[in-house]
């Protein structure tokens, strides 16, 4: 499994962003925001850890996206989001994953 390791890797992309709110109010916001975002599909929404995924599809990239919400002083909540993609040519050469994660970004902030 190294060689897959090594792919993934490759493939995955991490960004933060700190934005004003609480996690409930920012947890609904990231399910909307994905709902909206072209080729996105929510599959698992957790409460309890203030997570959602969701998958991305646009035959030839394929990958899941985690979001999760973490408290940032009083009023405000840290968004971590990482998507990894299948690994295969195409996103070994082009590599997208960053404007896969602007999509979401772009509608989280509408």
């Amino acid at each position: 499994m190294p060689l897959l390791d090594s792919l993934t890797q490759l493939t995955g992309i991490d960004t933060t962003l700190v934005v004003a709110g609480t996690r409930e109010e920012l947890l609904q916001k990231c399910c909307d925001a994905l709902e909206a975002a072209p080729r996105f599909s929510v599959v698992n929404v957790s409460e309890d850890q203030f997570q959602v995924e969701a998958t991305y599809r646009r035959p030839p990239v394929w990958g899941k996206l985690v979001v999760t919400l973490l408290p940032e002083g009083t009023d405000s909540t840290r968004i971590s989001a990482r998507i990894t993609l299948l690994p295969n040519l195409f996103t070994l050469i082009f590599a997208p994953q960053q404007r896969i994660l602007g999509r979401f970004t772009r509608a989280l902030g509408q």
